[in-house]
This record gives structure tokens, C-alpha cells and sequence, in this order.
């Protein structure tokens, strides 16, 4: 099926390339643009406010929005009229749910009483909405952050104004900041939109959903940081460039129905999916993925919902116990029979069906309900409500270049018994939603391109995995990019040009040689699908429900996964950690020589994750530099003395005191019976005046004294002008936590013999630790300049600080910096031990 060519005469007269802005009247919040940005704002018209866009520039004979023609267009295919169907797609009625509400008519005598009140009842009231605003913004500015120019908004209306940004630190990386009034607050939809994608955010969020990254106050007005959506919608690539194969057309269902996986997972059904909705990341066909947007209209309908009643001890808004149910069809021509006839309530399977009935079109050009592409609205209604009228999934002229299992999946979804009717989660396991029976025929010669990048697949997955893993463990990885999907980021990482598509030439060391084995003239391209593809091969992806336990502490561990969305938490010794999409987790158990999880890993939303085996983790290891060892090996570390710490601040003997700036916590030659944890402000820990390593909330000092008895061999004073504010665990306290869990003892004493280098590398050179340049730290301790560091030049080094470190001691500071576990320190894993104590890490 093609859609074929449009020219731009055509596209002009029809009404479908400015749905986004037409469905703009039910969506808060989101961004659209074009390549050369000239955008167009998914914005909720409501009062005085309406949607204004660049791109009404060039067109100012266009009629408003509400009361354009429909027309019709002529489409190159020969057995479907695809394109009046495409049609109707955009002129269809859009009846919002958050308008419904006003509605003088009587309900329908088949539904419930008064359904339109229980819609009411299940929004947040305004308060609920500012408040959770409040609690969660971003403390600062936008400016701190962000750059953009302020007098030249890509769009406005009379309440808000929206504009493309820069993040300051990431140049690359581009946002869209919509300032809103708080006038616009009292608006339901606003309300309604927000409040779903404040869950989504505390959820964890999905790369294939509008993300709001952040958000800011001002005075008068909330500064959302979201997406800036440059691709489009979904249908106008079909009209653009043609049908999607059943392969291309997998994945962007995959997309979506894992999106929908996790909205429904954690109590969210969108209740308007439509192809307006369904935007994609790029205008180039090769790499573009889906987003989903608009929750204008979404429905909170399970127990995880709002409740501004209630709040936690930390005053945040806690969930809902029960919430009524929701009646109604926001867009009839998507919404089942029960929806239409108010039978039957919002629920996820409403979603369902409407991805159903897009993949129909998504695959044939027509819908369902309208295969003429003539029908009326009340007519398509009628079609829907009928329960002895059949979708055409049959008829050998509308359907018979579908594969079985393309068929028998969208049977799945239309199953008019909602209860019957496919999940999000068993929709994911379906053979064509996961590529393994759709067909490939449209693209011709991907066969040929996939078994042509086969014999380069390792060094590619191995590539992926150095990547995800230095991603992760970079500083301040919650921008932008890690809204996206690692897969995404990876293929987007290699695409530097933006072309849209690979080819060998992408993967090529500087002398060319990891592709003597692919054809010359830089290979046969692949796009985002095959990408995906290859990486699969070995990288398996597993779809957990919320709640699902991946694996308990004390169980034999032989993979490891990597979060692409979703929220897990890591439970172990009395201590709870989450980690999201972009972060792994697993890899210890991959590391340690008895093979064992060190902790109980359970998910808190549905979880995406792509999972590893010990085979190919040992292989991709070998395949790559050292240094991705290190990193490994140093997380690890990081996340067990993390844990350490938490149990620490957990203890009840802990006693508040406050240090008033230039006083001191400790001085050298005190005794040391106490540890501290640090509450807020900055504690130096120095030898002579000389800064050996600075403190900052969250962190412990004094480990030296309460774990070997003897006395201060430093000085910690606090640096603040407003002062400081420690934790204080007495001795005896800690020495009996530290019987009942060694693995706070190894944690803290290895802590302690990293401390006790960078003390006496000070104590040598009598400088500051040169943090900015490690080179130095390495040459004070290799005085023999042989360019490694062994136990007798480590020796030298720490009696030069106490004559009186044994064997063992030594024994102990080289094993705390040797991340290869060779006897020896190289430089790379001094950097990679003492840079990472520094870091302040989210990981645990």
C-alpha cells in the first residue's frame, strides 16, 4: 500500500497537516516543530487563549482552525482509497472530555447516573495541582540552566508563550520551555495534563512519552521544561513518504504499546489516543520514534492516583485509596462501543482498542469503520456500535497483504469484550509487535543489510553496552538525553551528520580496520529498525509489571540489565534505592568471583529493561578498553558504600550538632570515638592547612579513629559562612552496627584506606590534593618513576605518614585502588578510585 507523493498544492487545501493544531484544544502542554523550526504548539485553548503559531505565517489565507473545508486529495494506490480515509482522520469530531463536563444534555439512559459528575469528582481540584507544582519545582532559575531567547517565542497565545532552548551545559541538547501564567491554572484540562505528567515524572518516565524534564516558578507564572518534537505527526510521514513496511510499522507499535504498558502500569489511561497524538522524534523516516502526547484528557483509575487530601510526612500528596470511574468518548472514531454507548468506563482496554484501530490504518490507509473514506461521524459511530458490523480485516482488497499475524494482533485489539481484549503487557509479547513475523517486503533488500552487518554485530552490541555504561555513569545525567531510549541515544550517538540512517562508515575506528568485512563504499545502510534489530540479537529486551521481583539478594546472578524505562527499587541490608530508565543494575553479581546478587531488585512501575547475559557481558568487557572495567568495577564500590551509608543515617542514636563556621568537627590528635554524617554545609578535612578532601551533605567523616582505635590525624573544619550541620554516632554504636553487617565494615574501611593515600600524597607534598590534575597525585607516590605503583612504593609513601602501618595496612590501601585486581595501581585505576569518592553519586 503507498500513499504516494503529495505536492504541496494538495497539502494546502486539506485540513490533516494542521491537526496538531486542532488537537491543540485538548492538550496543556507539548512541542512540536518542524526541521527549520517553524513550530506549531499542542496548547489548550480555553478563555481568551488560543493557539498561535509560527508557521501561520506562511499561510495566511489559512481559515481558522474550527472552520476549515474538508477536501479531498488524490492518492497513487491501486485498490484503496487510503487517502479520504486519512481524511477523516483530521476532520473527525474531536469532543474533549474536560468540555464534556459542561454539557447540558442528559447522560445516556444505558450509563450510569450523572457520569459527567464523576469525571468531576475524578480530577484534582486546582489547590492540589499548584501545590504539587510548588513541592516539586526546580529550585533556581530557568536561566541557571537553559538559554533561549526571550523576545522571540516560536509560539504564544493569551496565557502562555513557548520557546526553544539550549541546555547551557549540553549545547546539543534541545528543549522547549512554555511559560505559562498562573492565571491559566484554573483551567481543568491544564490541571488534568499536569497532574498525569507529574506522575509519569515521579514514576520514572518513558522515552516514547511527552517527558516534562523539570519544572520553575516564578512570580506569575510555571516554566515547564519539555520535549521539543521536531518530527511530526505519525500520519503526515505516511503521507510524506509512503506505507510503512509490517517491520517498520512493529516497531512504532512496540513504541506505543510499551508507552501504554507503563502509563497503565502505574494507574494512567490516556483515553485519547489518536494519530494526532502519535508524534514522532524526526522528520527523516529511517530514525524517528514515537511520543506519545496530549493528556489533556487522561484518567487516573487505579489506586496510585491523586489525593490532595492526604500528604506523606514529608507533606507531599499521597496516593488515592479509590477513584470513581469516568464515562465518555473524547474522539469517538477510536473509542470502543462501550465508550461510545457509556457502558462501560474509561479504562485501559479503551486504550487498546484505539491502537488497534491505528495500526489498522497504520497498515492498509484506511479506517476500519470508514474503508470508503466518505462516511459521516454519526455514521462511523453507528459502524462502531454495531455490533454485527465486521472490520474488514478479511477483505482480500483492504487487507490481503497483511500477514496472519498482523491480522490476528489486530483482532486482539478491536475484541469488542474489553475484557477480553489484548493488554499493553501480552500485546508486547506478541510475535509481530516484537518483529519476529512481520514482514519485511516493502523495504526491499533488508534481509541483505541485516546478514551484512551480522559479522560486525559483536563489536556493534559491544559498543552500545561501553555506552550505556559511560552514560550512566556520567554527573548530572538527567538532562534530555536521558529521556531518550538507550537504543535511541546509541543509534543517535553514531548518526553525528543526522542523516537518519547507518552504514559501516558510522562504526569505523580511525584506521578503518573493524570493517575489512563489510563491503566497500561505507555498506548498505540500516535504519532505526534494523539497528534495533542487531541489537537484539544478543540483547534480549524483557517487559516486567510493576511489581514483578527481577531477582532476590542471595540468588545466583548471570545477567545484568539496563533500565530503557521505568522505575525499579534495590532493597538490601534494611536499605531501599531507586534507580530509572538510563541507570543498570546487576552487574555485581557479574563481578564478584561467587557470583551471587548482593540484593532484591523489584519494580515499582512497569519496567523495561534490556538484559545481558554473563556470556555476552564477559565478551563485550573483552572487547572493549580497559577503562570500561574501571568504571564498572568503581560503581559497584560506589553503590555498596552508598548503601553503608544510608544504614548509617538510619541509626537512631544519631545526635544533631551544630559547627559554627571556622570551627572544627575534630582536630588532629583528638580522640576519636564518634562518627559524623554530614547534614548540610561544607566540612575541609585537612594536614597543616592543606585540603586533602572536602565534605558535603550525605557524607561521613572520622571513619580513621572509630575504626582503628587511634586518635585524629587531621583536622575537619567546617568552611560555611552559615555554618555546618553534623550527624554525631557514637563509637560503641558504630562498632556494633559493624558486627551485625561486614559488608558496612568492607565498604567503610575501604573508604578509609583511600583516604589515608590522598592524606599522606598531602602529607608528601605538602600541597592541596590535586583533584584538577591527578598526574600529580600519581608522580608524588611513583617517585621511581616506573609508571605503576606496588606495595613497596605504597609502603614508602604511607609510613612516610605513620611509621607504624603494617603489612596488612598496605595490603589493604593497594587493594582499595586496584580496581584490576593485579597487585598493582595504574594510573587509569588510581583516577577512577579517587575521582569517584569525589563524585557525588546518585547511584546506590
Amino acid at each position: 500500500m503507498n500513499f504516494g507523493p503529495l505536492s504541496k498544492s494538495s497539502m494546502a487545501s486539506k485540513r490533516f497537516p494542521y491537526a496538531v493544531l486542532a488537537v491543540a484544544a485538548t492538550s496543556a502542554i507539548g512541542w512540536t516543530a518542524s526541521q527549520e523550526d517553524k513550530a506549531s504548539a499542542i496548547s489548550h485553548t480555553s478563555g481568551d487563549e488560543s493557539v498561535s503559531a509560527v508557521n501561520q505565517a506562511h499561510d495566511n489565507n489559512r481559515p481558522p482552525l474550527n472552520s476549515q473545508p474538508k477536501a479531498t486529495a488524490q492518492i497513487i494506490n491501486h485498490h484503496l482509497p487510503a487517502m479520504a480515509s486519512i481524511e477523516f482522520l483530521s476532520t473527525t469530531q474531536r469532543r474533549c472530555l474536560c468540555d464534556a463536563i459542561h454539557d447540558n444534555s442528559p447522560p445516556s439512559p444505558t450509563s450510569p447516573s450523572s457520569p459527567w459528575s464523576s469525571l468531576r469528582d475524578a480530577f484534582l481540584p486546582r489547590r492540589g495541582t499548584v501545590e504539587k507544582l510548588e513541592q516539586l519545582k526546580t529550585q533556581g532559575t530557568a536561566a541557571d540552566k537553559y538559554e533561549w531567547d526571550k523576545d522571540h517565542p516560536v509560539g504564544q497565545g493569551a496565557y502562555s508563550r513557548v520557546f526553544r532552548a539550549t541546555v547551557k551545559d549540553a549545547p546539543d541538547e534541545v528543549v522547549a520551555l512554555k511559560q505559562i501564567s498562573k492565571q491559566y491554572t484554573n483551567d481543568q484540562s491544564f490541571q488534568q495534563e499536569m497532574e498525569a505528567m507529574l506522575h509519569v515524572q515521579e514514576s520514572g518516565g518513558h522515552p516514547h512519552l511527552i517527558s516534562l524534564h523539570e519544572h520553575f516558578e516564578t512570580d506569575d507564572s510555571f516554566i515547564l521544561v519539555l520535549d521539543f518534537i521536531q518530527g511530526g505527526e505519525l500520519f503526515d510521514h505516511l503521507i510524506e513518504n509512503g506505507a510503512y513496511s509490517e517491520m517498520d510499522a512493529s516497531r512504532i507499535t512496540r513504541e506505543v504499546a510499551s508507552a501504554l504498558n507503563f502509563l497503565h502500569g502505574i494507574g494512567i489511561v490516556h483515553a485519547d489516543l489518536k494519530p494526532e497524538n502519535i508524534l514522532l522524534s524526526t522528520t527523516r523516516r529511517g530514525d524517528s520514534v514515537t511520543k506519545v502526547a496530549d493528556f489533556g484528557t487522561a484518567v487516573f483509575v487505579e489506586t496510585n492516583s491523586r489525593d490532595d487530601n492526604k500528604r506523606d510526612d514529608d507533606g507531599r500528596i499521597k496516593s488515592r485509596t479509590s477513584i470513581q470511574q469516568v464515562y465518555g468518548a473524547p474522539t469517538p472514531a477510536y473509542c470502543p462501543p462501550g465508550s461510545i454507548q457509556r457502558t462501560e468506563p474509561i479504562q485501559p482496554a479503551t486504550d487498546m482498542w484505539a491502537l488497534g484501530v491505528i495500526v489498522f490504518i497504520m497498515l492498509t490507509g484506511c479506517h476500519p469503520y470508514d474503508v470508503s473514506g466518505k462516511a459521516t461521524d454519526e455514521e462511523i459511530e453507528a459502524n462502531i456500535k454495531n455490533k454485527w458490523y465486521a472490520i474488514p480485516i478479511h477483505n482480500r482488497k483492504v487487507a490481503g497483504h497483511l500477514s496472519l499475524s498482523a491480522k490476528d494482533l489486530i483482532i486482539k485489539l478491536m475484541d469488542r469484550n474489553p475484557k477480553k481484549r489484548m493488554t499493553a503487557y501480552e500485546m508486547l509479547q506478541h510475535p509481530w509487535v516484537r518483529g519476529e513475523t512481520a514482514t519485511t517486503a516493502i523495504i526491499a533488500g533488508s534481509d541483505k543489510r541485516l546478514s551484512d552487518y551480522r559479522g560486525f554485530k559483536s563489536k556493534l552490541q559491544a559498543k552500545f553496552f561501553e555506552n550505556a555504561i559511560k552514560w550512566s555513569d556520567k554527573e548530572g545525567s538527567n538532562g534530555s538525553a536521558r529521556k531518550l531510549s538507550l537504543i535511541e541515544r546509541a543509534f543517535r550517538s553514531f548518526d553525528a551528520d543526522e542523516r537518519g540512517f547507518l552504514s559501516t562508515k558510522d562504526f569505523m575506528d580511525d584506521d578503518g580496520k573493524d570493517v575489512q568485512d563489510i563491503e566497500e563504499g561505507g555498506g548498505p545502510a540500516i535504519n532505526m529498525t534494523d539497528f534495533k534489530s542487531l541489537l537484539s540479537e544478543n540483547v534480549e529486551n524483557k517487559y516486567f509489571p510493576s511489581g514483578h521481583v527481577v531477582y532476590r539478594e542471595g540468588s545466583t546472578g548471570n545477567s545484568m540489565y539496563f533500565i530503557e524505562s521505568g522505575t525499579v527499587e534495590v532493597i538490601t541490608d534494611g536499605t531501599r534505592a531507586l534507580r530509572t530508565g538510563g541507570d543498570f543494575f546487576g552487574e555485581g553479581a557479574l563481578l564478584s568471583a561467587d557470583k551471587t546478587r548482593s540484593a532484591t531488585v523489584k519494580c515499582q512501575t512497569p519496567v523495561h529493561a534490556l538484559e545481558i547475559s554473563r556470556e555476552y557481558f564477559e565478551k563485550y568487557i573483552s572487547y572493549s578498553e580497559t577503562g570500561l572495567y574501571l568504571i564498572l568495577k568503581e560503581k559497584d564500590k560506589i553503590r555498596k558504600r552508598n548503601r553503608a551509608k544510608t544504614i548509617l543515617r538510619m541509626q537512631k542514636d544519631l545526635k544533631t550538632v551544630a559547627i559554627p563556621r571556622r570551627g572544627h568537627v575534630f582536630k588532629n590528635g583528638d580522640e576519636g570515638n564518634s562518627l559524623f554524617i554530614m547534614e548540610s554545609g561544607q566540612v575541609d578535612v585537612e594536614i597543616k592547612g592543606k585540603t586533602i578532601f572536602s565534605c558535603f551533605p550525605g557524607n561521613i567523616i572520622g571513619e580513621y579513629s572509630v575504626l582503628t582505635g587511634n586518635r585524629r590525624n587531621c583536622d575537619a573544619k567546617c568552611v560555611s559562612k552559615e555554618g555546618c550541620v553534623v550527624q554525631e554516632l557514637p563509637g560503641h554504636h558504630f562498632r556494633k552496627l559493624l558486627e551485625t553487617s561486614p559488608s558496612i565494615r568492607e565498604s567503610l574501611r575501604e573508604l578509609q584506606m583511600r583516604r589515608e593515600f590522598k592524606k599522606a600524597v598531602v602529607n608528601r607534598t605538602r600541597k592541596e590534593f590535586p583533584y584538577e590534575n591527578p598526574e600529580k597525585a600519581f608522580e608524588a607516590a611513583d617517585l621511581e618513576q616506573v609508571g605503576q605503583l606496588d606495595k613497596e612504593s605504597i609502603a614508602k609513601l604511607m609510613r612516610e605518614l605513620n611509621p607504624e602501618y603494617t603489612d596488612e595496612e598496605i595490603d589493604e590501601v593497594v587493594q582499595s585502588l586496584d580496581l584490576t585486581d593485579s597487585g598493582v595501581i595504574t594510573f587509569a585505576s588510581m583516577k577512577k578510585a579517587l575521582i569517584g569518592d569525589k563524585q557525588a553519586s546518585a547511584s546506590m
